[in-house]
């Protein structure tokens, strides 16, 4: 068997049994070596006795996806990996592409993922490293370095022909050890093993038949894959992997070029015999805002605070990048405490959350209790306006963050971690919105009055509105299930809009809060917890608030997305013949142009000139034609000229009785449905 059949084989064994389930694979020459192992080791899992087509997709021990672009293929992984974090797993996702620009392609994903933490194991094939520097073709002189974002790489030489190929199996096989469980260990984030392969790059015709889950050197501790749980157990809280739970692994760090894990932060660092051969390491920590990782979280602290009659806390909950916030939950309804979420974070449905935050606290009406506040409690990455920023960097008051991965990982999709209706301050404080606080009465944390007096401010408009497309994003936000929501306008459409107990659980990418890649994230959304089975564990239970089934049918992924992030990942839309097309509905708010430019200092009348060119950039391009030329179901309600298209019948908008409130015509039954496709909403365009 040559070379690179050998080591991809050893590269693919050691990343199952290490925990990897989900490999999104793009196609190209330099990668085939891994692609042939991957295939081969899907139809052994088939062949399995263990495993049937009956069996449902979160029991099969491989799931492979292929993408035609590697950028896709990219989001496609993350998506997976975030579907992952919401079902309360830790889910590593390998990525497999061939040399050259097929790994840049990568980097808007990579860059994503580690702000977020999100565990991809990115598998780049690579040259052979005599050919770095001869300006050999699809060559780069360092890929090994041209993700910078990654927490860790290691640059894996491939032995030369005739070589006995067992030195090459223990570096393979320990560095895949080491890199999925560098990917899930806090800080987690993206990986990075650039797999060089020489010619030939197909299996030898001798090869067939000889298999790839079951190690011929056993001997030497590495195991046969476990088609059960598989030999790593995921942990909950900190998210470390451990190694050779039941499956003999090989041991970290014991030669051959191997790396050791890291004792202290979790990076990677050389092995005691590795580097002169290129197979070493080098490891760096991502950084990010959105509170530092792991290490013991402030509670006594805040709950000093929050016993305080003399303070006015506030908690600002950013986007929680699908980790559990269910201690600060728990204290926030316990003391009464106001609430500023962001739609991403699993606060958005506390009860002490305040609708409309970000006009709130940006109005004058709300400058005196604004004043009176002395702390503020920031969990998760809050990205979303400028009033909250303003409020954080206030050198007036106390700041205290809340690590984001304090309470380890959610237990169901829809966790909240609260009955907050059962405390007694919670209803005091309903009562005094409800009716006023009584004069002189104390308003400090814990007594109800220092939420009615923000309650009594946000109380009001943004119920009121008859706007159609308000009426769309709320039924959006009434429908249980997952609700992905994209970067811009888009999500502080959903920011403005939200209120207390709606049943969506919101997800978004604001680790970097970009606008490209969000259609193929929201379909590896979908495909991973459609393999989870997470839509039967949003059953109603009393301590986890989980949203019952109205419908008799499991809830599809849901994606509202504004037309130019959607025209940034038409390629998202395109699915291979014969891969499986997520169970995805679209909903794409359509302006013709970048409509957040208009809210900024670009729309000033002495600029307003160079808006619709530079900023607004208008393209007239129908998002409802594009999806049924890529083959989807699509519909469109234009309210610019009240007609409907797709044989949707009826008015521009309808009244529900009951409601108040005029949804696009056709729109709540394309959501009922359930049925994937994209139904597009054409609103005015976009002018300074």
């Amino acid at each position: 068997m040559n070379a690179s059949t050998v080591s991809a084989r050893r590269l693919v064994r050691a990343l199952l049994v290490s925990g990897v389930r989900d490999v999104v694979l793009s196609p190209g020459s330099r990668s085939a070596p891994l692609v042939y192992a991957f295939a081969d080791a899907e139809a052994e899992c088939a062949e399995s006795a263990e495993w049937t087509e009956s069996s449902p997709r979160e029991a099969r021990p491989l799931r492979l996806h292929v993408r035609i672009d590697e950028r896709d293929a990219a989001f496609t992984a993350l998506g997976i990996a975030k579907a992952g974090r919401l079902t309360g797993v830790h889910r590593p996702v390998a990525v497999v592409t061939t040399s050259g620009s097929a790994v840049g392609n990568l980097h808007p994903a990579v860059m994503e993922a580690a702000h977020a933490h999100l565990p991809l194991v990115l598998v780049t094939a690579d040259r052979p490293a005599r050919l770095r520097g001869t300006g050999a073709n699809q060559t780069l002189d360092a890929q090994h370095e041209a993700l910078p974002e990654v927490v860790a790489a290691w640059d894996l030489p491939v032995p030369a022909d005739g070589e006995e190929a067992d030195g090459a199996d223990f570096t393979w096989a320990t560095a895949a050890e080491a890199a999925v469980t560098r990917a899930c260990t806090s800080p987690g984030g993206p990986v990075q093993l650039n797999a060089q392969f020489d010619a030939p790059l197909v299996p030898d015709p001798d090869a067939a038949g000889e298999p790839v889950l079951v190690s011929p050197a056993a001997e030497r501790g590495a195991a046969a894959f476990d088609q059960g749980e598989g030999a790593v157990a995921l942990g909950q809280g900190g998210g470390a992997v451990a190694l050779g739970q039941g499956g003999g692994a090989v041991a970290l760090g014991q030669g051959g070029g191997a790396v050791a894990l890291g004792q202290g932060g979790g990076a990677a660092a050389p092995g005691q015999s590795g580097g002169a051969d290129g197979s070493g390491a080098r490891a760096e920590v991502a950084s990010g805002d959105a509170g530092p990782a792991g290490g013991t979280a402030p509670w006594s602290t805040i709950r000093d605070v929050l016993a305080d009659p003399q303070s006015r806390p506030v908690i600002v909950a950013g986007d929680d990048l699908g980790f559990a916030t269910r201690t600060l939950a728990d204290l926030a309804a316990e003391f009464c405490v106001p609430v500023f979420a962001e739609p991403s974070s699993a606060l958005a449905s506390h009860p002490c959350t305040l609708p409309a935050h970000a006009q709130l606290l940006g109005g004058s009406a709300s400058a005196d209790v604004r004043a009176r506040i002395t702390h503020v409690i920031v969990t998760g990455r809050p990205t979303l306006s400028r009033p909250v920023a303003q409020l954080i960097g206030r050198d007036d008051l106390e700041r205290i963050t809340v690590p984001y991965d304090a309470d380890g990982l959610a237990d169901t999709v829809s966790e909240l971690g609260t009955r907050a209706a059962e405390h007694a301050p919670m209803r005091a404080a309903e009562d005094a919105a409800a009716h006023g606080a009584e004069d002189g009465a104390a308003d400090g944390a814990g007594t109800g009055s220092w939420w009615a007096d923000w309650a009594a401010l946000a109380s009001g408009p943004v119920n009121d509105s008859e706007d159609p497309t308000d009426a769309a994003v709320l039924a959006l936000l009434e429908r249980p299930g997952v609700l992905v929501a994209a970067s811009s306008n888009t999500i502080r459409h959903l920011a403005r809009l939200q209120r207390p107990h709606h049943p969506a659980r919101v997800v978004a990418s604001r680790g970097l809060a970009g606008i490209d890649g969000l259609v193929a994230t929201a379909s590896g959304v979908a495909l991973g917890l459609e393999d989870q089975g997470a839509p039967e564990d949003q059953r109603t239970t009393e301590d986890h608030g989980a949203i019952e089934d109205q419908g008799g049918h499991e809830e599809p992924v849901r994606l509202l997305i504004g037309d130019l992030a959607a025209l940034h990942d038409l390629g998202g839309f395109v699915v291979p013949t014969h891969e499986r097309r997520p169970r995805l509905q679209t909903v794409v708010l359509h302006d013709d142009g970048g409509a957040i430019f208009a809210g900024l200092e670009h729309s000033q009348p002495h600029v307003a000139s160079r808006f619709d060119r530079f900023f607004g950039t208008p393209h007239g391009t129908s998002l409802a034609e594009a999806a049924r030329a890529l083959g989807m179901s699509a519909y469109t309600a234009d309210l610019r000229t009240g007609q409907s298209e797709s044989g949707e019948a009826g008015a521009t908008v309808q009244t529900e009785p009951g409601r108040g409130t005029a949804a696009p015509a056709g729109f709540r039954e394309f959501l009922d449905s359930g049925a994937p496709g994209l139904f597009e909403i054409r609103l005015p365009s976009v002018r300074a």
